[in-house]
């Protein structure tokens, strides 16, 4: 027996206020609440609006289409509390959506070994360590 199984998170961030402006830039901010065993990455995919058909999250809109898969690999924070940053590129920012809602699914690459791997983020909930989407306009 071996640990090889993927998980996932998913993101959602209103990106409805951009309107007309032009994306000039953006990165995605992620920060670390625990860590066990050894994620050497998290693959980003983007989604103009949602994975699946709505807000309301269900098992199936992990595998759902992606509007771009595997934009960005960003490391793992290396240090609870701590976070890391990736800029996705140009070819993404196309589908950030500017009147509705964006999402990024998160995939942890990790070894086929023995041990579980397991990398849990602060969500929304967390006033000092959400994610966060910045995004640069003209």
């Amino acid at each position: 027996m071996y640990n090889a199984n993927t998980y996932y998170s998913i993101l959602c961030f209103d990106t409805s206020s951009i309107g007309l402006s032009t994306i000039q830039d953006a990165k995605l901010k992620i920060y670390r609440k625990s860590l066990s065993g050894n994620i050497t990455g998290i693959k980003i995919d983007i989604k103009s609006g949602y994975f699946g058909t709505s807000s309301d999250l269900t098992q199936s809109d992990y595998n759902a289409a992606a509007s771009l898969v595997d934009i960005a690999t960003m490391s793992v924070p290396n240090t609870n509390d701590n976070y890391v940053e990736v800029t996705p590129p140009s070819s993404a920012l196309q589908y950030i959506n500017k009147t509705g809602r964006t999402q990024f699914r998160l995939k942890c690459t990790s070894a086929v070994d023995f041990t579980s791997d397991t990398l849990e983020i602060y969500g929304g909930d967390s006033s000092s360590y959400s994610p966060q989407l910045i995004i640069t306009t003209n």
